[in-house]
């Protein structure tokens, strides 16, 4: 589907948080509405599902915000105008903040132990912050691309 493109069967719905939504991903949705975004496209909840919610908010064709909840766990993914892929939040947190080391998870934690990810960031107050340094810097696809590459790199590479 074209990038901010509406699905027929979505109408510009405000108060759609999903009813399974910790308080942060319901703070972050309500601020999503807030600030113009247009949820173009949602599926679930099902809790049969593979990816049991998701969520794709679109601002006037400049940016997008994916939200899925996949085995209760919240994850977002973001997507300028431009670019070819959506990105994880983590990521692009990382990118903006200028964190370019990454400590890969330890192979013995429990990855879903966390409600939302990336663990322990508060997506209200830092995806405005994120969005707004995006916007000046839409350019960053290439370096994005770059950075999830090497963590990939370094997560097989390590690997015994």
């Amino acid at each position: 589907m074209p990038f901010g493109a509406h699905r027929n069967s979505v109408r510009d719905a405000v108060g759609v948080v999903p009813p399974a939504a910790t308080e942060d991903v319901a703070a972050t949705v309500e601020w999503l509405e807030n600030q113009g975004f247009v949820l173009v496209e949602h599926r679930g909840p099902d809790e049969r599902a593979f990816g049991d919610q998701y969520l794709r908010y679109s601002k006037a064709g400049q940016v997008e915000v994916h939200i899925v909840r996949d085995r209760g766990q919240w994850g977002c993914d973001i997507q300028c105008e431009g670019w070819t892929q959506a990105f994880d939040f983590g990521l692009v947190l990382d990118a903006v903040e200028g964190r370019s080391e990454w400590e890969p998870m330890d192979p013995t934690a429990n990855p879903y132990a966390t409600k939302q990810l990336p663990a322990g960031v508060t997506w209200s107050e830092a995806l405005p912050v994120a969005l707004g340094r995006l916007a000046s810097h839409p350019e960053n696809e290439a370096a994005l691309v770059t950075m999830r590459r090497r963590r990939y790199l370094a997560r097989i590479t390590d690997t015994p």
